[in-house]
Formats: C-alpha cells, sequence, structure tokens
C-alpha cells in the first residue's frame, strides 16, 4: 500500500521554493490562495461486493454514497461500487487481489485521481462506525476549526508512541512555532490583495498531536503515512503542516524535523503565491470533510455539528433503560422527567402539611375537653 507520490513530495518542495520568482509573484500568500482557489483532489472509494447488497449494508452504502462529491455532500470523495460476480475490470480484479481473504463487502480507498500509481491506503468493512472514522475522526475536525479560524497552517505530528521523545519533539515543535508567531509578517499589498471575506487573515500555526493507535484516527494515520512518507516502515516521528482547504504540504520524518525545515516551510506558506495551477505547488490533499466554500464566504470556524453523518445516525445502538441518564437523551426526556420529580416533591410535601394540621388538630381538640 505505497504510493510512489511520497518520495516526490519533500524534493518537489525544495525545488519550488527554490525557484519561485518575484516576477510570478502576486501579493496573496499561498495559504490563503490555497483556502480560496484550491478545491481539494477527490479520493476514489472502491466498495468491493459479491451480489446485491441487503439490509443495513444497502443503507451504509447509500448514506456514504451521499455524503461524498456524487452526492454532493461535504466530503472529497466519488464511491465506485464493484459486483466480482459480475465482470470487473483488470484494474479492479488487481485492486481486490490486494486484500487478500477479506470478508466482504470491503470498503478500501485508493490514492486521489491525480497520484503517478494507483493503490489502497486503507481498507475496511461496510459498517457505519468503519465508515464515519474513514471520512471523519476529531482530529481532522479539528484541523477543520483551526483552518477556519484563520491559523496559516495545522502542524500533525504523528507521535513514535515513546512519551518522553514524542513531548520533547512536541516542545520544540511549538517553540519554533511561536517564534514565526511573533517574527512573520504580512505585508500590507499582501492583506489588500486578500478578499474581506472568509476567515481572519493572519500568521499563526498550531501543533495537533496524533496518535498511531487511536482506533478512531487509524484510517487517518494510514493514509498519511501512506500518501506522505515510509514512514510506516519504523516507528520514527512524522511532522506534517495542512493548509488551504486540507492541503498536506510535506512529511518531515524522524531527524528532519528540525526547527530550520519548519521555519523553511512557514516561509513557503506565507510567502506570495506565484498564482499557477494547484498542480504544479507541492502537497497532496486530504481526506477531510467540510463545508470550504461556506468557511470562505461567510469567515465563520466550522459548525461542531457540520461534519456529523447524519445518514448513519439511524444505526446508533439503543442506549440501555434504567435510572441513569444516557448522553443520548433528549432535552423533551429530560425535562418530562425532572416535571414529574417536581410534582412528586410537591404532593409529599402537601401530605405531610396535611398530616401536622390534623395532628394539631387533635391534640388541641383534647385540651379543650374538661378533665384533660
Amino acid at each position: 500500500m505505497k504510493c510512489s507520490c511520497a518520495r516526490l513530495l519533500f524534493p518537489a518542495a525544495i525545488i519550488l521554493l527554490a525557484c519561485a520568482t518575484p516576477s510570478r509573484a502576486c501579493s496573496i500568500p499561498v495559504f490563503r490562495y490555497a483556502m480560496e482557489h484550491w478545491p481539494p483532489q477527490s479520493y476514489e472509494i472502491v466498495v468491493f461486493r459479491r451480489g446485491p447488497l441487503m439490509g443495513d449494508e444497502a443503507k451504509v452504502l447509500a448514506a456514504l454514497r451521499d455524503y461524498g462529491d456524487d452526492g454532493r455532500g461535504e466530503a472529497n470523495f466519488v464511491i465506485r461500487d464493484v459486483d466480482l460476480a459480475g465482470k470487473p475490470d483488470e484494474q479492479d480484479v488487481k485492486l481486490w487481489s490486494t486484500q487478500g481473504s477479506a470478508a466482504l463487502p470491503r470498503v478500501v480507498v485508493c490514492t486521489p485521481a491525480n497520484s503517478p500509481e494507483r493503490s489502497a491506503l486503507w481498507a475496511g468493512g461496510l459498517d457505519p462506525q468503519t465508515v464515519k472514522n474513514l471520512i471523519d475522526s476529531p482530529v481532522r475536525r479539528e484541523i477543520v476549526r483551526r483552518l477556519a479560524s484563520g491559523e496559516s497552517a495545522v502542524w500533525i505530528l504523528i507521535e513514535q508512541g515513546k512519551k518522553d521523545l514524542d513531548d520533547a519533539l512536541a516542545g520544540e515543535i511549538n517553540k519554533e512555532l511561536a517564534w514565526q508567531k511573533q517574527n512573520l509578517e504580512l505585508s500590507e499589498e499582501a492583506r489588500q490583495a486578500s478578499s474581506p471575506d472568509g476567515p481572519e487573515l493572519k500568521i499563526a500555526f498550531s501543533l495537533v498531536r496524533l496518535s498511531r493507535i487511536d482506533p478512531a484516527e487509524a484510517a487517518f494515520v494510514n493514509m498519511l503515512l501512506g500518501l506522505l512518507s515510509e514512514g510506516k516502515r519504523a516507528d520514527e516521528a512524522a511532522a506534517i503542516p495542512i493548509f488551504g482547504r486540507g492541503r498536506a504540504l510535506t512529511a518531515l520524518i524522524g531527524k528532519d524535523i528540525t526547527a530550520s525545515n519548519i521555519r523553511k516551510y512557514a516561509d513557503f506558506m506565507t510567502s506570495d503565491c506565484s498564482c499557477t495551477v494547484k498542480e504544479q505547488n507541492p502537497g497532496v490533499d486530504l481526506l477531510i470533510s467540510a463545508n470550504w466554500n461556506q468557511i470562505c464566504s461567510t469567515g465563520k470556524p466550522a459548525d461542531p455539528n457540520l461534519l456529523s453523518l447524519a445518514g448513519l445516525s439511524q444505526f446508533a445502538p439503543v442506549a440501555a433503560t434504567g435510572p441513569a441518564k444516557t448522553a443520548g437523551q433528549s432535552a423533551e426526556q429530560t425535562g418530562g422527567e425532572n416535571d414529574q420529580s417536581i410534582y412528586l416533591n410537591i404532593l409529599i410535601i402537601v401530605g405531610a402539611g396535611v398530616a401536622v394540621i390534623a395532628a394539631m388538630t387533635i391534640v388541641l381538640a383534647r385540651r379543650r375537653k374538661p378533665g384533660v
């Protein structure tokens, strides 16, 4: 599951950085031009099956299709449905052969259409949770939120799994990013050339740490490493800057994660854009769910509910009933239970009051009798 484009990204970025000339540039910073003008490349998701899908599997596929480019959704992918009981083409047979004895139906994510060669980046079953983790995850939501708030780029640190080393590396990266925020500046020409709509125009970088063993991020980690590096052969850390509409510029692996390299890519992303076509610039688009057009037109951070897979919510497990409230209870349910509790308390208080009054009446009546 290795992509040959991985080895090209780092040298391609160096060449473009070295060859940029002022005569070709406009005043809009690269990171802002990418946000406004570079729509993300679509991934191909191949669903292998044998015969027609039935029941929940068919519903999951329909929901997945609605959420991608085919259904004009917010995730950059298209679906290809391949029935192995029919006559699949040679390329599909070759792709299926990489899955060994995997059970059907099978979801396989392939490299983007502009990749030098087609290969599988990730594969899994056609079930709701697997599909959700494929096209959406907490780290990707955080990337969208930060880019929508105006950050120039978000650095992702794929940890190597040794806490002391990961902590030290994250500290060094954060130190360099803080320096950049204090010392890098946008020109007045850049501010005037950029659209007044969209996220705040500023120089700001931040770091998000990503664990290789987090099950919610497994698909995202596999795609990052498969597209950008050979880091999955070892346990080395990887640092990846993401800008624009979820475009990863490069991957710094292990000893290449240095302050000077991080600053070099910051200089590129904040420099004047050459305004060339997107494919002539370094980087690769990631599979991320977001309404980028809305973000660019409103300048507001993404709604946290924007990325929920409404079409798959019907498959959520039903919470067990009992005295304890579950996180999924509605406001109406909670309010109804509170009302019942209040009414019960009122009845208890009233009943106690009536009992006290009755007792006092009896005592007073006995005191009025002669001889008592």
